[in-house]
């Protein structure tokens, strides 16, 4: 889930997620060695709605950064070590996640899904955090704007930053 506070959602909203994306992206990553070369860069851990699906996509990412192959054995040999594996769902959940996979070939396009997802979760918290600066009447309205702008910048600051381009296929073009 999102840092950003979404304990403000209604509890009839369910927040945007794509539960089919996430493990879309997670089933690619452990099939395909090069898929986080795709991700790594704008992908991030809070971007991933379900709790299990942050966890494995945590220790993907570590055996990244440690030059490790995340495949199945060391991904659940990570998670074991952690005492996480049976809370992500064991073995065999990892195991679906490959099998949900048709290719691993459109992992940048499900993990744009799934980062886009968290975006407007964190579009939501920002309006109902907005939302109650206006109940705030006893304070500075100059203070309550610049603090409502802070959070909208605060959103778009991690969009833009993700946006840029890995620099290996610009120069191979």
């Amino acid at each position: 889930m999102s840092t950003r506070g979404l304990k403000q959602f209604p509890a009839d909203k369910i927040p945007p997620q794509n539960t089919e994306a996430e493990q879309a992206v997670l089933g690619s990553l452990l099939l395909d060695r090069e898929a986080i070369i795709k991700v790594a860069d704008y992908l991030k851990p809070q971007d991933f709605y379900h709790k299990n699906h942050k966890m494995i996509y945590e220790a993907i990412l570590h055996l990244y950064e440690n030059q490790e192959p995340a495949d199945l054995i060391n991904v659940s040999n990570r998670l074991k070590s952690l005492k996480l594996l049976e809370e992500v769902g064991g073995m065999s959940f990892l195991t679906s996640l490959v099998n949900v996979v048709s290719t691993p070939a459109h992992v940048a396009s499900h993990a744009k899904i799934v980062h886009t997802k968290r975006v407007l979760r964190d579009l939501i918290s920002a309006a109902y955090d907005i939302t109650s600066l206006g109940h705030r009447e006893d304070e500075d309205t100059d203070v309550l704007l610049d603090e409502a702008e802070r959070k909208i910048f605060a959103i778009s600051q991690d969009v833009v930053s993700q946006n840029f381009s890995p620099i290996k296929g610009t120069l191979e073009e």
